[in-house]
């Protein structure tokens, strides 16, 4: 349907009753709200990882003397990924942004208060979310065009990633191993994925996701033991290295979770088949180029400039309470909206959002494929 006129509307449009839109659409998502969400900068994603390339110190003899041949240092190799985009277009006509604007119940074909076209935006932006979603795990940057670096492709114990081959650099590999379904118990958890991301890494992963299918096999696990199934889990989003610092997550509807040796497994419909993947948001965000990003990170003075400049006045006031609670707003993904140029009685919208997926330490990940 490439735009909304009046003959998609009339038929849902209610007269007299107040009867709203109700979706039958599932659009639960899980990883985008889990994964910190930073502003980017820049013409692609660029970052240094550190591997080794100095030795251990070993006992010296006292009064040894030293030169700049005994020195050694560790490895410092950049990484790169290009941006992705990801964008809908909403289409309405002006006859039939009049006519529900004008009806007693515009909300019963998903108008926004009285504007369609912003309910159409507002649809589109939920596409958006499920599309990146599904690409945090499926994802391929090096496809053309590119897209978000997935799972599948980031947590992988071999092939060249962000420009960096663990070939050359040995620590540049997820944990990655194969299990019959068959055998999935708390040990083949244990041993072949929590315990080898400590041992590669130094940190236990802080969430597992897989499909709803491994979840209920999980939950089946505890037989007739209690089952503890929770509703927020405790995430460094990303820890001291951008400042972010633990967050409690609340699960949304639809998502739930249950521990095993105190780290939660997540069911995630999105999640690749047949996979558990180990995360540790120390190492892992979701970097957003935004029209917007430079403005907000200069916090209420950098709002008001912004409102400033677009509208054309150079001394326009607002209050501070607004201000300020603009430029303190989530930093979570957010698309933007560009309305395209007149071509005749009907107005174009399109949401789009620019970014990309870091991860600068892939041996933090890990990867647990059944068969």
């Amino acid at each position: 349907m490439p735009q909304t006129s009046t003959a998609d509307i009339s038929a849902a449009l209610s007269l007299l009753y107040r009867r709203p839109l109700t979706t039958s659409i599932n659009s639960v998502i899980v990883l985008p709200f889990l994964l910190p969400v930073v502003p980017a900068e820049g013409k692609a994603l660029h970052f240094t990882a550190e591997f080794t390339g100095a030795a251990n110190a070993t006992a010296s003899t006292e009064g040894v003397a030293r030169s700049s041949a005994d020195a050694d240092a560790e490895a410092e190799v950049p990484g790169t990924l290009p941006w992705a985009q990801y964008d809908k277009v909403a289409s309405v006509t002006g006859l039939a942004q009049a006519v529900a604007g004008s009806n007693f119940n515009p909300e019963s074909v998903g108008s926004k208060g009285s504007d369609l076209l912003m309910g159409r935006v507002e649809r589109q932006h939920r596409r958006i979310a499920l599309g990146v979603a599904n690409d945090l795990y499926g994802g391929n940057p090096a496809a053309t065009p590119p897209e978000m670096a997935g799972a599948e492709v980031a947590i992988d114990s071999s092939g060249a990633f962000s420009s960096i081959d663990p070939v050359t650099y040995p620590e540049w590999a997820a944990v990655e191993n194969e299990v019959s379904l068959a055998s999935l118990s708390f040990a083949t958890i244990r041993q072949q994925l929590i315990t080898p991301i400590y041992d590669a890494c130094g940190e236990a992963p802080e969430f597992i996701t897989t499909t709803s299918e491994i979840f209920d096999r999980v939950k089946n696990l505890f037989g007739d033991n209690e089952l503890n199934v929770e509703r927020e889990v405790t995430l460094a989003r990303g820890g001291g290295s951008n400042g972010l610092g633990e967050r409690t997550v609340k699960l949304k509807a639809g998502m739930n979770c249950v521990f095993v040796d105190g780290i939660p497994i997540i069911r995630d419909r999105q999640c690749t088949t047949n996979r558990m993947y180990g995360w540790n948001t120390r190492y892992v965000s979701i970097h957003q180029l935004s029209p917007i990003a430079s403005i907000l990170q200069r916090g209420a003075q950098g709002v008001l400039e912004f409102f400033r400049r677009i509208t054309g006045n150079p001394h326009l006031q607002l209050p501070r309470e607004a201000l300020e609670g603009m430029a303190a707003r989530s930093p979570g993904l957010t698309p933007h909206i560009r309305v395209l140029g007149d071509r005749g009685d009907s107005t174009e919208a399109m949401v789009i959002v620019y970014g990309q997926v870091e991860y600068t330490r892939r041996n933090a990940f890990g990867k647990l494929r059944f068969v």
